[in-house]
């Protein structure tokens, strides 16, 4: 039985792979996403819990947490991440994320018009080095890095944002921090 948080989960499409990828492997599977989405999605897939609240979405622990396209959302996006990390027993997953290699982090507006979303919404792009030492900081060692095809084009900086993940596991005697 294996434990699973996906932050910002949306319908719980991942739980899909996840058991086809997997068959052997009973899953308690959990997302955490915007209320509509989580209606949407227990309807769909009712054998996933959905949270609307991190405060019952983190109030326990899981064998692997993972967030893709979500933490750069966050208005903390540091500050998820560590009780992201608090609630991780073994690996944490931070993925489809848009990072910068000299600049700091910097806030965004995305404006997915040509894709038919007619919307404007903030984020950020965050510097890797930062980003992966405050996973670090939080007892995880850095295991495996993925490089993603986006690299949006962010006026006024010199370097494209470059969307990647990165796969973290809990340190070694850190387990039951």
């Amino acid at each position: 039985n294996v434990s699973m948080l996906d932050w910002g989960g949306g319908l719980g499409h991942y739980r899909l792979y996840a058991g086809a990828l997997f068959p052997e492997v009973t899953f308690d599977f959990h997302v955490k996403d915007l209320p509509g989405l989580c209606e949407a999605g227990a309807k769909l897939l009712p054998e996933v819990a959905f949270h609307v609240s991190d405060e019952t979405a983190l109030a326990r622990r899981y064998d692997f947490v993972m967030a893709s396209s979500a933490v750069h959302y966050a208005r903390d996006p540091y500050g998820q991440m560590a009780k992201l990390c608090a609630a991780t027993r073994d690996r944490l997953l931070i993925t489809r994320t848009p990072v910068l290699e000299r600049a700091d982090d910097v806030l965004i507006v995305q404006r997915p018009h040509q894709y038919g979303y007619l919307t404007e919404y903030a984020g950020w792009a965050m510097n890797r080095r930062r980003l992966i030492a405050s996973v670090e900081a939080n007892g995880f060692v850095l295991e495996r890095q993925f490089l993603i095809g986006e690299q949006p084009h962010l006026p006024g900086l010199d370097e494209p944002a470059q969307y990647a993940g990165f796969l973290f596991r809990r340190a070694r005697g850190e387990e039951d921090a």
